[in-house]
């Protein structure tokens, strides 16, 4: 159904109507599958390999410490900071819809809630 829509080239549409926002989706899509690469470490190990390497349960070498470095530096801070950016951006798109639409400080208080 959505691929046929995209076909004819109609853009995908929020439930009221709007036309979406299809970078910031992108973009949203990206952060989500890093946040999956940045939760990586919690499927199997415990909380503490978060912040230093010597907390895993298995044994690990030098090219593991350094691939851990880099999943904590590059990864990590970097998808909580997108999503962090990401949420101001939706809420940002939010008030200024609410504005034109008229819905007052309440929708946005319900929705934060």
């Amino acid at each position: 159904m959505i691929e046929d829509r995209i076909e004819r080239g109609v853009e995908p549409m929020m439930a009221t109507g709007q036309q979406r926002l299809a970078s910031l989706d992108f973009i949203r899509g990206i952060a989500v599958m890093g946040i999956l690469l940045a939760n990586i470490v919690a499927f199997g190990q415990p909380s503490v390999a978060y912040i230093w390497p010597g907390g895993f349960l298995t044994e690990h070498g030098s090219v593991s410490d350094w691939l851990w470095v880099v999943q904590f530096t590059l990864i990590n801070g970097k998808m909580r900071g997108l999503f962090a950016l990401l949420f101001g951006a939706g809420m940002i798109l939010f008030i200024d819809r609410g504005r034109v639409n008229g819905t007052g400080r309440w929708l946005r208080a319900r929705r934060l809630g």
